[in-house]
């Protein structure tokens, strides 16, 4: 099995509080299996070929962060056999980042966040007959030793 890829950033600080990133990354696998003929030559099971994101960030003073972000999957197989594989592809999704610092010191921190995934409720099929449940919220404390 071989894998060759590339992955590029690149951001920019616009203001003091704002700044927008974008990355890329390419993947191109192939399975060499001289024991299955059917899988020879194919992609590595759930490697996309590609995987793009941008977004803001917004940074305030009083520890709040809100970071709005797009996420592009080219799609990827369930299977690494060529007659009996199914691509499946996520698309474009809108996702955003929030967190507030709650507590900073020299010892520790701790920070409330929110990840709210697939704002656009984007309801897309996924292997073995499961379903993208489409948006979805995530959250918790987050605690930094110094």
């Amino acid at each position: 099995t071989s894998s060759l890829g590339v992955e590029v950033e690149i951001s920019q600080q616009m203001k003091e509080f704002l700044n927008w990133f974008a990355n890329f990354t390419y993947m191109d696998t192939h399975i060499q299996n001289d024991i299955y003929e059917d899988q020879e030559g194919s992609n590595v099971p759930f490697s996309p070929e590609f995987v793009a994101n941008a977004g803001l960030n917004f940074s305030f003073d009083f520890g709040l962060n809100f970071s709005p972000y797009l996420n592009y999957n080219s799609g990827y197989y369930d299977s690494p056999s060529i007659s009996g594989r199914t691509l499946f592809t996520p698309g474009l999704l809108m996702n955003v980042y929030i967190s507030q610092a709650l507590i900073k010191n020299e010892t520790f921190n701790i920070e409330l966040f929110g990840k709210f995934y697939n704002i656009t409720n984007n309801k897309y099929e996924m292997p073995w007959q499961f379903q993208n449940t489409g948006f979805s919220v995530t959250g918790g404390l987050t605690l930094t030793f110094n």
